[in-house]
């Protein structure tokens, strides 16, 4: 089941999760399928991505050891470059039906990836 809050992140030692924007994530679908073989939706269906996975993808290159706080350091800084050029809202459209809907970013901090009122399809951002 996808997640509301973001594309979860976990933390190897206390088990907890942090979220990242999902647009963020999607931005870097090809990343993820060649480090992981698979897409987005999937890996935080099976939980998300380590700090270390993560970075690797939001880097657009293949995973490799590295301490947790550069990881961090990477994400933080990508998570702030993405909502620094992103305006305020979101255009997106259902490949299914053509409905086109806009959510800001409050809307998708709370629903993520939104989801076609009309057929209930993932919308994909325009």
């Amino acid at each position: 089941m996808r997640p509301v809050k973001g594309f979860p992140v976990f933390y190897v030692t206390a088990g907890d999760k942090a979220y990242v924007p999902w647009a963020l994530v999607l931005e870097h679908e090809a990343q993820c399928l060649a480090n992981h073989r698979q897409d987005v939706v999937r890996l935080a269906d099976r939980g998300g991505l380590s700090p270390e996975e993560l970075a690797a993808v939001l880097e657009d290159r293949p995973w490799r050891a590295m301490e947790p706080n550069e990881a961090w350091r990477i994400i933080v800084n990508a998570v702030f470059a993405y909502h620094v050029k992103s305006p305020s809202g979101r255009d997106w459209i259902c490949q299914r039906c053509n409905y086109v809907a806009h959510a800001s970013y409050d809307d998708l901090a709370v629903a993520g990836i939104p989801r076609c009122s009309h057929c209930d399809e993932l919308m994909e951002q325009r």
